[in-house]
């Protein structure tokens, strides 16, 4: 991957979000740094140096490739990739993407039946 990626909300270039542990300092932790970038979403369950990634509506922009990726799931409804309903850890965040539902008793967030099973 590049070192460096355009940030769209902010209209500048900046470090890319897989390379935010090489700015890891006393002051800062890798997980501050990353998620100061809202392209970015931090993963402390992952590797080093893949515990920042680009959230899935930055890291695709097409069907197939968002949907081979295991943390993202493609929202029809707004056309574009997003992070899978699993990955969801509030009511709102699961609530956000049409595709999921949010279970209170269990307070978890899954796909949507509809989006669970393609096949009969």
């Amino acid at each position: 991957s590049s070192d460096c990626m355009w940030d769209i909300v902010r209209s500048v270039c900046v470090r890319s979000c897989d390379q935010v542990y090489l700015l890891d300092t006393i002051v800062q932790s890798s997980s501050q740094i990353c998620t100061a970038n809202s392209m970015c979403v931090f993963n402390k369950s992952e590797a080093l140096n893949h515990q920042c990634e680009a959230r899935c509506q930055y890291r695709y922009n097409n069907e197939a490739s968002c949907s081979m990726d295991p943390e993202c799931i493609w929202d029809t409804f707004n056309t574009r990739c997003s992070a899978d309903c699993t990955l969801q850890t509030t009511t709102s965040s699961c609530l956000a993407n049409t595709m999921c539902q949010w279970t209170t008793n269990t307070g978890v967030c899954t796909r949507l039946c509809r989006y669970r099973y393609t096949t009969a």
